[in-house]
This record gives C-alpha cells, sequence and structure tokens, in this order.
C-alpha cells in the first residue's frame, strides 16, 4: 500500500523534532506537538485509523521523554477492527441518534461501555475523536440529583462542564444523562436528545 501524505508528513514531523531535542530548541519543541496535533485532526476527520495508532503512538513516545517507540497494544478478539487505542484502551465513535439508555446498552451488548472520562488526558482524546460532533458519553446522575456516576459504577471525580452546566432545566423532564457538546465540554439532557447525533463505546483492556 502507498505511504499516505500523513504518513509522510508524520516522518518528516519526528525528523523534525528529533533535530529540535538534540538542540535543545524549546520553542521548535513546542511547535512540534502543535503540529502534531495538527495531523492527528487531519487524520482523525479523514477517518484513517492508521495513522491515527501512529500519531498516538509518537505523542505517547513524545510525552515520555523520547523513548523509543513500541508497538501498539494487541487489539482483542472482541474489539473492533476501527477502534482506536488509547492509553491500553480501545474507542470507536458510532454515528447513530438514539436515547442515552439505547446507547449504553449497545455499547453493553458489544462487549464495552459508553465511555468513562476519568482525566484530562482522556477527556482531550475523546474531545479529538468526536470531532465537533455532540455525543452521548456515559454518565448519568439518575440514582441521585446531582450525584454524577459513570456506568462502570466510579464517581465524577474530574468533570468538563460547558459553561453554566449542568442546568437540569431541559424541558419534559430531569436532565439525567450527560453528552459531550461540538466544542468538547459537557451538558447535561434528557434521555433523548436530536441534538446527539452519536455515542463513543470504550473497551477496557484488563
Amino acid at each position: 500500500m502507498a505511504q499516505s501524505q500523513i504518513d509522510r508528513d508524520l516522518a518528516k514531523l519526528k525528523e523534525q523534532r528529533d533535530k529540535a531535542v538534540a538542540a535543545a530548541i524549546e520553542p521548535i519543541e513546542r511547535k512540534y506537538f502543535e503540529r502534531l496535533d495538527q495531523l492527528l485532526k487531519r487524520a482523525i476527520q479523514a477517518n484513517d485509523i492508521s495513522s491515527i495508532e501512529k500519531i498516538r503512538a509518537q505523542l505517547a513516545s513524545s510525552h515520555a521523554g523520547g523513548a523509543t517507540e513500541e508497538a501498539g497494544p494487541e487489539r482483542p478478539g472482541n474489539v473492533p477492527a476501527d477502534a482506536v487505542s488509547f492509553s491500553g484502551n480501545w474507542y470507536r465513535v458510532y454515528l447513530e441518534n438514539c436515547r442515552w439508555r439505547a446507547a449504553r446498552d449497545k455499547c453493553t451488548r458489544l462487549g464495552g461501555q459508553l465511555v468513562v472520562i476519568p482525566g484530562p488526558k482522556t477527556q482531550e482524546f475523546v474531545r479529538s475523536l468526536a470531532n465537533n460532533r455532540e455525543l452521548w458519553i456515559g454518565a448519568t446522575d439518575v440514582k441521585g440529583e446531582g450525584k454524577w456516576l459513570w456506568v462502570d459504577g466510579s464517581e465524577m471525580v474530574f468533570s468538563s462542564w460547558a459553561p453554566g452546566e449542568p442546568t437540569n432545566k431541559g424541558g419534559g423532564g430531569r436532565e439525567e444523562f450527560v453528552h459531550m457538546r461540538s466544542g468538547g465540554g459537557w451538558n447535561d439532557s434528557r434521555d433523548k436528545n436530536t441534538l446527539v447525533v452519536g455515542y463513543i463505546c470504550e473497551w477496557r483492556v484488563k
């Protein structure tokens, strides 16, 4: 298969970064990460799974201080072939307008769960994966107003609410379910929301 333009740009960027590290040129190092983020967005928009995984591996290697890249994690048999790996887990966006509960159940039937976002690194990854689309994530306060829990039973410690949220002011009932807005901030919503175009499933590797 011919090398894609994204792959060629990635190889060139890595070479530039290695030279910058050797010369201890901080501005070039900073520009490297900005450019790498741009490449990641291009790869996500093009649905180029191979390039997405290569870029994420390079990001992980770079943040580890330039350590030698290792092969990506082995994909478990129940994980879809086009799922993307991050921090040892796997993620896939499903574009389907459905209720939050339906999205949760579909992820469960696929052997995973609605995505859990425990911290800022995962938030940034999921925001990039969402690519400005409004998608369900796996949090709800259905068991107690204001007591937000993830689908795995853990309490919501980290949060990334959009300005002014959560409001619990949706018409037709309480807003007990969470989706990510196009800008990456979270919003509480009713179980059915016509603005939400899909959901993100996560497969955890034990």
